[in-house]
């Protein structure tokens, strides 16, 4: 859940921070306030697409922060996570998990989970069949999303042995232009045999025999210098021998003297691979021709399929896939149907097992749905739930059908797509009712909430205010009203205001409100200014709701 959400310089906000309670938080204020721009800084830390615009107007960059407790414990024991989000008046946005940089991905990955946030973008969802196979599911519980995720596996597992015939079968179908075209290739390549790492070794002792005469000559020279009497060798030695004597006179000269003695021996060695490279001198004109020949054959191969050797082995290897491809085409196609048809088989058996769930869980989630909004001030609203199975072309993650919520306003009238039928206040309270019906386990640990009083007041208030109530003792719920029948239920309220800023611009202040002063704001929310009358229905509210 969220510990603490710090926001600056984002919309009205210039320094806020709230601390919601680990149960009911109610957001209260004037509309206009910042309320919305709270909801907006929770979008950003959930990935969502970050707007230049939201930044305060004279500011470099808005900054959102959040810390989320009580969470699994990591490798490290940590049950924490920090998050944070800055977005530039360039629009660049930059990202920290933990205090590490990260791309928005990841923060979306981490931190989407731990939030649900539900408001006019979430009403549009409820109204797309697409999305109402998961509320099912999550009514459902462990063994709808056993059956969905062994769907999904073998739905994966077909789509790629697919693939994989589709690659074989367009292999076989390789044209005949396409196959002289191989043929010629693997001809021409296999003709002059070319082998890894060949063509780096031939340049390099190209270089020995085109000067062999040379190196021969010069290699003579030095030798001599070295060996003849009164060469290097010899004098190095005379030197080190007379410096050992005069060494045993004084010691000071012991160091000079193994110098010498050292550069005689390494003279020596000089001397003797010098006389073996002479010997292996081989000054052979047609030797360096065919060497020559060589290395043109390999040349004229990289200037046809090149231009580097490693893109000839490549082009030999793809020739030679295309000319087994056909050849070995009927074998490799009844293999590759054969897999395809076993993994379709196992896809059929797994989305039988998921549709048998859902039918069977179907009817009393309904049902449950039902009993839900009837305490919302719906009695007498229906649902059922439409399934229809697809075409396996039209197989998708979600399953093999499609999945459809249907409503109902009242007895004797036929289940429609809520799209047709359902009001503002409706989608409302069938979303908080969603919200309630399906599992905890299914749901995310903290769940934003607004526009839930949309269309809504009275007895219906009072009632979405003690669903709230019930759903906080599962979940962290954070909720933006107007209503006071929502409120008063509230652990913790925070008062939303807008105050003049730094240079006379509008700043929005967060206040937590309690005793005489939350009294005072639900007095406000009833009839919209605090008078003896007003703080006497808040203060019997706020008595009803603490029970």
């Amino acid at each position: 859940m969220i510990d603490e959400l710090h926001v600056r310089n984002l919309a009205l906000i210039e320094d806020a921070v709230l601390r919601p309670a680990p149960g009911l938080t109610v957001l209260s204020g004037e509309t206009g306030a910042g309320k919305s721009a709270l909801l907006g800084a929770a979008k950003l830390l959930a990935g969502d697409r970050a707007d230049s615009s939201a930044v305060r107007e004279g500011q470099k960059e808005a900054v959102v922060e959040a810390r989320f407790v009580g969470l699994p414990a990591n490798a490290e024991g940590d049950d924490e996570l920090v998050v944070s989000r800055r977005v530039g008046a360039d629009g660049r946005s930059r990202c920290t998990v933990d205090g590490a940089m990260a791309p928005v991905r990841q923060l979306a990955s981490q931190v989407r989970p731990l939030l649900e946030l539900c408001g006019q973008h979430e009403h549009q969802t409820l109204l797309d069949p697409a999305s109402h196979a998961s509320y099912l599911d999550g009514w459902a519980g462990a063994e709808a999303r056993d059956a969905l995720s062994s769907y999904r596996a073998a739905l994966a597992a077909a789509n790629q042995a697919q693939r994989a015939l589709d690659q074989v079968v367009a292999a076989s179908q390789a044209s005949a232009a396409d196959l002289d075209v191989a043929r010629f290739t693997i001809e021409q390549i296999e003709q002059v045999d070319p082998q890894e790492g060949e063509e780096e070794q031939l340049t390099a002792e190209l270089p020995a025999l085109q000067h062999a005469e040379e190196l021969a000559q010069g290699v003579s020279a030095a030798l001599s210098d070295l060996r003849r009497d009164g060469g290097a060798v010899d004098a190095l030695a005379q030197a080190a021998q007379q410096v050992r004597q005069l060494a045993d006179i004084d010691p000071a000269l012991a160091g000079t003297a193994e110098l010498l003695e050292s550069a005689a021996a390494q003279a020596e060695d000089a001397a003797g691979d010098l006389r073996s490279y002479r010997d292996g001198i081989e000054f052979d004109p047609r030797l360096l021709e065919e060497h020559l020949d060589r290395l043109g054959a390999l040349e004229g191969l990289r200037k046809r399929y090149g231009p580097r050797m490693e893109d000839v082995f490549a082009r030999l290897a793809a020739a030679r896939a295309t000319v087994a491809g056909v050849e070995d085409s009927s074998e490799r196609l009844v293999a590759a149907t054969r897999e395809r048809d076993a993994a379709e088989h196992e896809l059929t058996q797994a989305a039988r097992a998921l549709m048998q769930v859902r039918r069977q869980a179907a009817p009393g989630f309904a049902a449950a749905l039902a009993e839900a909004v009837a305490d919302l001030q719906m009695a007498g609203a229906r649902f059922e739930m439409d399934l229809t199975e697809l075409p396996r072309s039209q197989w998708t993650q979600a399953g093999p059908e499609r999945v459809e919520l249907l409503y109902a306003a009242g007895p004797g009238l036929a289940c429609r797509p809520l799209a047709k039928i359902a009001s503002g206040g409706e989608l409302s309270r069938v979303m908080l009712a969603l919200r309630g019906t399906v599992s905890a386990e299914a749901s995310k640990p903290t769940l934003i909430f607004d526009e839930i009083d949309a269309g809504i007041g009275g007895a219906t208030a009072v009632a979405v205010g003690e669903r709230l109530a019930q759903l906080a003792k599962s979940h962290q719920v954070i909720v933006v009203t107007h209503l006071a029948q929502i409120a008063v239920h509230a652990a913790k309220q925070v008062v939303v205001s807008k105050v003049s800023g730094e240079g006379g611009m509008p700043a929005t202040v967060l206040t937590e409100v309690e005793g005489d002063s939350r009294e005072a704001e639900i007095a406000r929310m009833l009839s919209g200014e605090v008078s003896h009358a007003s703080l006497e229905h808040a203060r019997e509210l706020l008595e009803r709701a603490r029970g």
